[in-house]
């Protein structure tokens, strides 16, 4: 088994009893040590750590992004036409 199929397996194993695992379990999110360290993370966050505001928002802007049409294709000049340049 690879180390990372070992990690995610252990991070999805349920917490052992102790104040984060009752956190969790008060606000209906199953106590997974993965959700444990999210939790975290988020707090920290909430507590001005910028390192861990910046990785929160960008998972959540990961999983919240639309999808949107690839324009890496697209000619400048298109582009710049479809921003009101022109």
């Amino acid at each position: 088994m690879k180390e990372h199929e070992i990690f995610r397996r252990l991070l999805k194993k349920q917490m052992e009893p102790g104040d984060l695992r009752d956190r969790l379990e008060a606000l209906k999110v199953r106590p997974t040590y993965e959700n444990g360290i999210l939790f975290q993370m988020v707090k920290k966050a909430a507590d001005g750590d910028l390192t861990a505001t910046k990785y929160v928002l960008a998972a959540v802007r990961e999983e919240t992004a639309p999808e949107g049409p690839d324009l890496s294709q697209v000619p400048t000049e298109v582009l710049r036409r479809m921003a009101g340049e022109e």
